[in-house]
């Protein structure tokens, strides 16, 4: 949940999908629609890179423990020994200041970190990761345990990022940060139908409030405590 909030990924890159085949077609033009398995374009150990700062992670904090009960680091035994090691250095970290390397199991890196739960444990890993029709039922399910009438669905997720990735920065950045092709993809799919433009602010030349805009906005999924 925390991944589709914060980044742009669809469901095809987190979860089993082929949703975006299309897509790693493009990128992989040598493999065959038969080669190219749903499974090999879901998040896995490897798309991290031993060269980006690990704690560059934290606004994710399921990534530690979950890697930790994967054994994924080659070596340390648990997050509790990283958080100590980084606290034994005893200075205040500085930009591109670089005080450990640390290193995954090179048998870990193809492994999915979402898998079935059948084969949660690393141990029983078949490569195979959870599907993403899977989870998008799970994700219903939880929505209507917290009293929410309608499905949430991971869809609900990226359209706001995207909203406020539209508020804050540039056409060009919210294309970058999406991935879109077409220019219009945004104004037809994910924009939301009520506009955050304050008339009387405008029509006045006064400071705009949006906090009722921003709850208007928000008010489409009707909750039921």
């Amino acid at each position: 949940m925390l991944l589709y909030c914060f980044t742009s990924a669809r469901t095809g890159e987190v979860h089993e999908s082929t949703a975006r085949r299309a897509s790693a077609r493009e990128k992989t033009a040598k493999e065959s629609d038969e080669d190219l398995e749903a499974r090999v374009m879901a998040a896995c150990y490897k798309v991290y890179k031993e060269d980006v700062p690990l704690f560059f992670f934290n606004i994710f904090t399921f990534f530690l423990p979950l890697a930790s009960a994967d054994y994924a680091f080659r070596d340390y035994s648990s997050a509790h020994k990283i958080l100590d090691a980084a606290e034994a250095y005893n200075i205040d970290p500085l930009e591109n200041n670089i005080l450990e390397v640390i290193h995954f199991e090179d048998s870990i890196r193809d492994v999915p970190l979402f898998r079935p739960l059948s084969e949660l444990q690393v141990t029983k890993s078949t490569g195979r990761s959870r599907g993403a029709d899977v989870f998008r039922k799970e994700f219903a399910s939880l929505g209507h345990r917290s009293g929410y009438t309608r499905n949430v669905t991971i869809r609900s997720c990226r359209r706001w990022a995207l909203m406020q990735v539209d508020k804050n920065y540039s056409k060009t950045a919210r294309m970058k940060f999406a991935s879109y092709v077409s220019r219009d993809t945004h104004s037809k799919h994910y924009a939301h139908p009520l506009s955050e433009v304050e008339g009387l602010a405008n029509y006045l030349g006064i400071e705009s409030r949006n906090d009722h805009i921003q709850n208007r906005r928000g008010m489409g999924m009707h909750h039921n405590p």
